[in-house]
């Protein structure tokens, strides 16, 4: 069976100080409480909670949301973020928000899809050169 996301805890760490923060979506009978890892990333984070199958959806919004306060130009805004799946699996990094609500031109979901299945060595990851691509 498929794993399914269980949550996500995104927090904006540079930006419009009225902007930055976290926000922890779920879609769960029981509202997260293992997003807090004691640093500061997620302390005091507005929990919401969206319907079944929603997570990926509002997680998109929130980025485009955040995305428009962006620097343009090439400048990019910190994004800390942990997604957790239903398995107990749990991965965690940073996101660099652009202007347009994405990074290096991928979506959040796209750029999570890569890393996994860079890390997985499923596939090589987008951005690396030609010549570290063409010597795997």
């Amino acid at each position: 069976m498929k794993s399914q996301v269980s949550y996500v805890a995104v927090n904006r760490a540079e930006g419009p100080c009225e902007e930055t923060g976290a926000v922890v979506f779920h879609s769960g009978d029981t509202t997260p409480t293992d997003y807090d890892d004691g640093h500061h990333h997620y302390r005091g984070a507005k929990v919401v909670k969206v319907a079944p199958g929603e997570i990926a959806w509002a997680v998109l919004h929130q980025f485009f949301l955040w995305g428009q306060t962006a620097p343009e130009n090439g400048g990019y805004d910190k994004c800390d973020f942990k997604v957790m799946w239903d398995n107990g699996e749990c991965y965690e990094g940073r996101f660099d928000l652009e202007k347009d609500g994405t990074a290096d031109d991928q979506t959040f979901w796209t750029s999570l899809r890569d890393r996994v299945s860079y890390y997985a060595c499923v596939r090589l990851i987008s951005t690396t050169s030609a010549e570290i691509n063409t010597a795997a």
